[in-house]
C-alpha cells in the first residue's frame, strides 16, 4: 500500500478512532446515525473514513476482505439520512466502488498502478473538502458539480493574452493603429495622423491619407481587445507548456492545475458535455485528455519538488488539509472565475493562503506526516518503517556505533531537475534581480526548439521558390503537394524541412496562442496538431490562414532568441550594441543554444554550496546570481540580434516584378536572346526541379542588378556564382544553361525561363496559372479560336508567348490595381502598348489578331499558343 495512501486512511481513521479489521467497526455504524449533525471539516473527515474503511478494501487480491453485499446495502440504507444529496451520492459511489459518483468508471482494484492510485486518493480528498462547504475552493467546486455554469470562465492557471505588453509596445514605438477598408491593421508614426497614401500589404487598398486627413475607409483602431481565452486552452499534455503565469511560481502554479484537473476530472465524471465545452480545441475522449493532464501533472510537480510520487502526492493532501482548517470558522466572499481579475485574485488567495504556508516548510511538513504515517496502527512496528524512518538496529545484528547504520546516513541528495530549479528561483528573495534567469527558464519550452530556426528560415525561402509552380494547394494535403515535387535532392531537403516545421509548429502551437496578440495569429490555427494529411496550404506563404503559421514561428523563435540577447546585454551594460545578422545568414553558432538538461543543470550543479550542521543532514544552497551571470558569459555573449523581417517572403508575391525588370533596363542595355541559345537552354534545362532552380537564382540576380548594375558583357552565371556567392545554389544543370547567357541577356533569360516553366507545367498536366484572377481565365469561343489560329500562322509564337506569358504573369494582380492591366482590354491594343513601353519593336503580324479577342481570355489564348507551336 503507497504511503499516500495510508497517509490519507489513516487521516480519516484517526478522526474516528476505528480499529484496524476487515470488517466495518462499529464506531462507523454508531457515527452514521448521527450524520445529520456532520457540519464543515467533519464532512470531509466522514468520507475520508468511509473511503479508507470500505473503498480501499477493494484493493486486496482476497475477495473475502470486499466489503460483503449485506455490508453495502446496509451503509447505503444509513447514508439516506444525509442531507446534502450530492455528498449523499458522493458517499453511497464509495460504498458501491465508484469513484467520483455513481456510474463513474473509476474504481480501486488489485492491478491499480501506484500513480493512478494516489490520484484517485486526491479526486476522493478534493471532492470531500469541496462538498464540506469550503468557501476558499468554491471555483473548484463549480467546475467540480456545476461544470454547465463555468463553460466561459477563466480557468486557473490558463494562459493570458499579452495585450496589455502590445499596448505599451506601440506607446513606447509613438505607434497608432489603423484599420484600412477591409479591417487590416496599419500603423502610423510620428504624431499619429497620416501624410501620405499608399496600399495596403494584405488587401491592395487605399491607406494614409493626406495633411493629416485619412483616406476613405482608413480609420483609427478602436483599443487592442484583450485575447485571453476561457476555458481549457492547453491542448494536449504532451505538447503543453508548464511555464508558470501571473507570478506564480512553478509549484504554485503546478499545484493548482493538478487541483484544476482533478476538479475537471470530477465534474466530467457527472457532466461530461459540460467539462467537454471548456476545452479547447475540443476533444472527443474528455476523461482521457484529463487523465493525461493528471498524469503530467503529478509528474511535474514531483519534479519541481525534488520529491517521489508518495511524497508529491502526501503534499497535495496537506495543501488541501490547510485549505480546510483556514476556512473552518471563517467565512469570506466566495471569489469567481468570471473575469481575468477574479482569476488572478483567486490564485494569489489560494497561494497565499494554503500553498506557500506547506510549501515553505515542506520538508518538516513531510516530516511530521512521515511520523504519523509510521505510527498508524496498521504499520506500528512494520520493518519497512523502521528502515524508512527510524533505527533498523534493535532488528539487525549490527553494530550501534556506526553511523551509516542509521537511515538518515543513507538520505538521498537533492535530484535537481529544470523544474525545480525554476521553483528554486521562483522562491528565492533576490529573484527581482535574476530577469535574464527567470526569462529563459519561462521561455525554456521555445529555447529547445531554437537550433531549428535555420532550417526553418530556409524552408520559407524553399517555399517561394517552388510553389508558385505546384497545381492547388488549397484542395491537396501536404504529403500530395510534396509528392508533386519532381523527385531528388532538392525534394528530399524539401520534404526533411516540412517535417521538423510539422514537428516545431505541433510542439510550440500552444505557445504561439498564448501570445497570438503579439504575434498577430489566428488563435484556431493553434488548436489542432499539422499532419502531412493537413491542407497544403500550410506550405503556401501568405499574411493569413494556414500559410501565415511558418512566418509566425519562425518570428516568434527569433524574437524568443532576442528578447534574451536583450536581457543579457543589459546585465552587461551593453545595451548600445548593434551586432545583428539577417535571418538568412543565421547560424547554430550564433543562436542562443543551451540544452536544459545537458548544460544548464551542470552549470546550476557547479554553483551549489553544501553545509554539513552536526546532527543534521547536509544542506545545499545555490549561487543564483552567479548561475546568471555564467548563463550569460557561456551561452548569451556576444550573440547578435537576429533581423527577422519575414514579411519581405509575402512581399514578393506582392511585389510588381515590372519594376524590377524596369530598373535592370535603366541600368544595363538588353538585348534578346539569339535562337540557338534559347534552344540549348530549353534542351539542358528539361526538369522542371532545374527549371524552378534556374528561376529562382536569375530572379535574385535580377534584383540585384535592377539596385547596382554591371557590365553587359558579363556572363550572367559569373555574376551569380562570384559576385553574389550563389555557387551552392547552382546545381551542374543550372550552370550549363546560364553559360552563354550575358548581363545584357538577362531579362529575357527570365523571360524565357518562366514560360518554359509553365509550358513543362502543362505537359505534367497541371495548371501554370491557378493563381491567376478568375476573371483572366474564361474561355475561347470556337469563332474565336479560329481568328486566333490565323494571327498565329503569320505571326512570331514564340515572341508572342513570351510577351503574353509575362503580361499574365505580372499584370494582372488584384493587390497591384493602379499597375495591373484590366481584363476589359484586348490583347492586340494590350501587347502595343507593353511593348512600346519596354521600347521593343512591335510584334510582326499583330494587326490579324482579333480585337474582340480580350486579356480575360488571355490564359486560354496562351495555352493555344502552346500547342500551335508543339505542331
Amino acid at each position: 500500500m503507497p504511503m499516500s495512501q495510508t497517509y490519507s486512511n489513516y487521516y480519516g481513521k484517526a478522526i474516528f478512532f476505528f480499529q484496524n479489521s476487515s470488517t466495518v467497526p462499529s464506531p462507523l455504524f454508531y457515527t452514521v446515525f448521527s450524520l445529520q449533525k456532520l457540519k464543515g471539516s467533519q464532512i470531509s473527515f466522514f468520507a475520508l473514513a468511509i473511503f479508507r474503511q470500505v473503498t480501499c478494501r477493494y484493493r486486496s487480491p482476497d475477495t473475502n476482505m470486499h466489503p460483503s453485499p449485506q455490508e453495502s446495502r446496509r451503509l447505503e440504507g444509513l447514508l439516506k439520512n444525509i442531507k446534502s444529496k450530492e455528498f449523499r451520492e458522493f458517499c453511497t459511489s464509495l460504498v458501491s466502488n465508484q469513484i467520483g459518483g455513481m456510474g463513474s468508471p473509476f474504481y480501486i482494484h488489485q492491478d491499480l498502478s501506484a500513480q493512478r492510485c494516489s490520484l484517485l486518493e486526491l479526486l476522493v480528498h478534493l471532492d470531500s473538502v469541496l462538498l464540506s462547504g469550503d468557501s476558499l475552493l468554491f471555483p473548484l467546486h463549480q467546475i467540480a458539480f456545476q461544470s454547465q455554469n463555468v463553460s466561459n470562465s477563466f480557468l486557473p492557471t490558463m494562459p493570458d493574452d499579452r495585450t496589455n505588453e502590445a499596448k505599451q509596445w506601440l506607446r513606447e514605438k509613438r505607434l497608432l493603429m489603423y484599420r484600412c477598408a477591409n479591417g487590416h491593421p496599419v500603423f502610423v508614426g510620428e504624431c499619429g495622423k497620416p501624410v501620405v497614401i499608399s496600399r495596403c500589404p494584405d488587401c491592395g487598398e487605399q491607406v494614409g491619407g493626406a495633411h493629416h486627413t485619412p483616406v476613405s475607409g482608413f480609420t483609427q483602431a478602436q483599443s487592442v481587445r484583450d485575447q485571453t481565452r476561457t476555458g481549457h486552452v492547453l491542448g494536449e499534455a504532451r505538447l503543453r507548456s508548464d511555464a508558470p503565469e501571473r507570478q506564480m511560481t512553478y509549484v504554485q502554479s503546478c499545484i493548482l492545475r493538478l487541483l484544476t484537473h482533478i476538479s475537471m476530472l470530477q465534474g466530467a465524471i457527472r457532466n461530461e458535455r459540460g467539462v467537454g465545452d471548456m476545452i479547447h480545441p475540443s476533444t472527443l475522449d474528455v476523461l482521457g485528455f484529463l487523465w493525461r493532464h493528471l498524469e503530467k501533472d503529478i509528474k511535474v510537480l514531483g519534479q519541481a519538488l525534488d520529491q517521489n510520487l508518495d511524497n508529491t502526492a502526501i503534499t497535495v493532501h496537506l495543501i488541501l488539509k490547510t485549505c480546510m482548517e483556514r476556512t473552518a470558522g471563517f467565512q469570506q466572499a466566495r471569489a469567481d472565475l468570471s473575469s481575468r481579475q477574479g482569476r488572478e485574485q483567486w490564485e494569489k488567495l489560494v497561494c497565499d493562503s494554503a500553498i506557500n504556508p506547506v510549501i515553505k516548510h515542506l520538508g518538516r511538513h513531510l516530516a511530521e506526516a512521515q511520523e504519523r504515517i509510521s505510527a498508524d496502527d496498521g504499520l506500528v512496528g512494520s520493518p519497512l518503517m523502521k528502515l524508512l524512518y527510524g533505527d533498523p538496529g534493535s532488528m539487525l545484528s549490527l553494530p550501534s556505533d556506526c553511523p551509516t547504520h542509521r537511515s538518515s546516513f543513507w538520505t538521498l541528495p537533492e535530484m535537481m531537475t529544470v523544474e525545480r530549479f525554476s521553483q528554486l528561483v521562483g522562491e528565492a528573495p533576490e529573484r527581482n534581480t535574476l530577469s535574464l534567469l527567470t526569462l529563459f527558464l519561462k521561455k525554456i519550452h521555445c529555447v529547445r526548439q531554437l537550433y531549428h530556426l535555420p532550417q526553418l528560415a530556409a524552408l520559407q525561402s524553399d517555399l517561394l521558390r517552388v510553389f508558385p509552380l505546384v497545381s492547388d494547394s488549397t484542395t491537396q494535403s501536404i504529403a500530395q503537394v510534396l509528392q508533386q515535387i519532381p523527385a531528388g535532392y532538392q525534394r528530399k531537403i524539401l520534404k526533411e524541412r516540412v517535417e521538423r516545421f510539422i514537428k516545431v509548429w505541433n510542439c510550440l502551437r500552444a505557445e504561439v496562442a498564448n501570445n497570438s496578440a503579439d504575434l498577430g495569429v489566428d488563435v484556431k490555427l493553434c488548436e489542432k496538431e499539422v499532419t502531412t494529411e493537413s491542407s497544403g496550404e500550410f506550405l503556401t506563404p501568405c499574411r493569413h490562414g494556414p500559410g501565415s503559421c511558418l512566418r509566425t514561428l519562425v518570428d516568434f523563435l527569433a524574437e524568443t532568441h532576442n528578447n534574451l540577447v536583450r536581457e543579457a546585454r543589459k546585465l552587461s551594460h551593453q545595451n548600445d550594441s548593434e551586432h545583428n545578422v539577417p535571418l538568412e545568414g543565421i547560424s547554430e553558432t550564433q543562436l542562443t543554444l543551451c540544452h536544459p538538461e545537458r548544460e544548464l543543470l551542470p552549470l546550476v550543479l557547479a554553483h551549489c554550496r553544501y553545509t554539513l550542521k552536526k546532527g543534521g543532514e547536509t544542506d545545499s544552497s545555490y549561487n543564483l546570481s552567479g548561475i546568471q551571470t555564467q548563463l550569460a558569459r557561456c551561452f548569451l555573449a556576444g550573440k547578435p540580434l537576429i533581423q527577422a523581417d519575414t514579411s519581405r517572403y509575402l512581399n514578393r508575391h506582392l511585389q510588381d516584378f515590372s519594376v524590377v525588370l524596369t530598373e535592370v533596363r535603366g541600368k544595363i542595355h538588353q538585348e534578346p536572346l539569339k535562337g540557338s541559345i534559347s534552344s540549348a537552354m530549353r534542351t539542358v534545362l528539361r526538369s522542371y526541379t532545374d527549371v524552378c532552380d534556374a528561376v529562382f537564382v536569375v530572379e535574385i540576380g535580377l534584383r540585384f542588378l535592377g539596385k547596382t548594375g554591371g557590365a553587359p558583357q558579363s556572363q550572367l552565371l559569373s555574376y551569380l556564382a562570384d559576385s553574389l556567392h550563389m555557387s551552392s545554389q547552382i546545381s551542374i544543370s543550372v550552370a550549363k544553361g546560364l553559360r552563354d547567357s550575358k548581363l545584357e541577356h538577362s531579362i529575357f533569360t527570365w523571360q524565357l525561363l518562366t514560360c518554359w516553366k509553365s509550358e513543362l507545367m502543362l505537359t505534367r498536366k497541371q495548371d501554370p496559372f491557378q493563381k491567376l484572377p478568375s476573371e483572366f481565365q474564361q474561355q475561347l469561343s470556337e469563332e474565336e479560336r479560329k481568328g486566333l489560329k490565323t494571327f498565329l500562322a503569320a505571326t512570331d509564337v514564340e515572341a508572342f508567348s513570351l510577351e503574353l506569358h509575362e503580361i499574365l504573369l505580372l499584370k494582372t494582380s488584384n493587390s497591384l490595381p493602379d499597375q495591373g492591366y484590366p481584363p476589359h482590354w484586348d490583347i492586340r491594343s494590350t501587347l502595343e502598348v507593353h511593348l512600346e513601353q519596354k521600347d521593343l519593336p512591335p510584334l510582326l503580324g499583330l494587326e490579324y489578331l482579333p480585337e474582340d479577342i480580350t486579356l480575360s481570355k488571355g490564359a486560354d489564348v496562351w495555352r493555344a499558343a502552346v500547342e500551335f507551336k508543339k505542331r
